[in-house]
């Protein structure tokens, strides 16, 4: 409530030129609905919309009586009203702390989060294993084909796992249904898949590094769309894609890890592959990378990047939140990607050192 009562004095705090332009767009969402402001420029995390919604208890120059009257509309108009966020900071995003890190498994291949709150991760032996939110081993499902791969579980509970050249999808109970792909560069084809992850509507989306590009397909490994190509720094074109991670508003964030070109950076895209912005540099600054190989998010507004000298956390307007540090031992090259548990917990993978867990203190 706190944290809602300073990002509601942060509003109301703005500059009053700015202030004036915001209430125009207020009130012009108010009487002209989502019709000319469908598109929004901002994400809303929940602590922006508790934000907001405390505005309603403000007489804040008149508005209040209008914005009291179109309440049951609210959420409808959320959309409208994220246009007007760029003209005042709303909310800081709250950082949480983490204890030292802990080595769950020395074999990792990658882990995702389950509907129902556990993980489950792939490793060198032909299983998935279930885990809970502490990090500890519930049951254990035989995987034939895969191992240590690439992990995605959609909402309904179905494992996608990859090779090199190959996605697959297997039911609840470990049976096969599906297999696709083949070496190539043609639509469907891959040359050395690096990382999946799964739309709100349980379509795949495949990064692969070596053709440089993304890939999306339906649910019964159809292709739909792709977007890429090789190229060094320009806008949607990739240089070796290191990981890809899809939000729960189905945004895709990549990063890339192109050592002789210096491409270090994060690129965000929508759905359907527009290009939204990128930020990062080779270095060891904030928002800065060294080989990077992983992303993932917590469908709650935060990034992490896996650096080879830490985790960086971002929002998903690539503000840097923090710097989170791997374990004291050598260089973390290739960590390639993670998982945060419905508690918070980061989980972290490499494909040498093992999985490790960070608990929130």
């Amino acid at each position: 409530m706190q944290q809602t009562k300073s990002a509601a004095n942060s509003f109301r705090c703005a500059a009053s030129t700015e202030r004036s332009q915001v209430h125009q767009l207020l009130d012009n969402c108010i009487h002209s609905g989502s019709s000319q402001h469908n598109q929004p420029e901002h994400f809303l995390s929940k602590e922006l919309i508790l934000a907001i919604a405390d505005l309603f208890t403000i007489p804040y120059n008149g508005i209040y009586t209008q914005w009291e009257q179109t309440f049951s509309s609210f959420v409808g108009k959320l959309l409208c009203v994220t246009n007007c966020l760029k003209y005042c900071e709303i909310v800081e995003m709250s950082v949480k702390s983490y204890s030292p890190a802990k080595c769950l498994s020395k074999s990792i291949g990658n882990i995702a989060t389950a509907p129902d709150g556990t993980l489950w991760y792939t490793s060198n032996r032909p299983v998935l294993t279930q885990i809970d939110q502490r990090g500890r081993v519930l049951s254990e499902l035989p995987i034939k084909g895969f191992k240590a791969s690439p992990l995605a579980i959609d909402s309904n509970y179905t494992f996608w796992l990859a090779d090199q050249f190959h996605f697959a999808r297997y039911t609840r109970d470990g049976k096969q249904e599906l297999l696709s792909g083949g070496k190539g560069i043609r639509k469907g084809q891959f040359n050395t898949i690096t990382n999946i992850d799964t739309l709100t509507d349980n379509t795949l989306i495949v990064a692969d590094m070596y053709t440089h590009r993304v890939q999306h397909f339906d649910t019964n490994g159809r292709f739909l769309n792709q977007w890429g190509g090789y190229g060094i720094r320009g806008e949607g074109k990739f240089n070796y894609i290191g990981g890809v991670t899809v939000t729960e508003n189905d945004h895709v964030f990549t990063v890339e890890n192109a050592i002789p070109n210096k491409c270090e950076r994060v690129q965000h895209f929508d759905q359907a592959g527009k290009f939204v912005q990128q930020w990062g540099k080779e270095g060891t600054g904030n928002s800065e990378f060294t080989s990077p190989c992983g992303i993932f998010n917590d469908r709650k507004g935060s990034l992490f990047v896996c650096d080879s000298y830490r985790l960086q956390q971002f929002d998903y307007a690539g503000k840097h939140i923090q710097n989170i540090p791997y374990p004291k031992m050598k260089k973390w090259n290739w960590s390639h990607g993670g998982a945060v548990s419905n508690n918070g917990t980061l989980f972290v993978c490499h494909s040498q050192l093992g999985l490790w867990m960070y608990e929130t203190n």
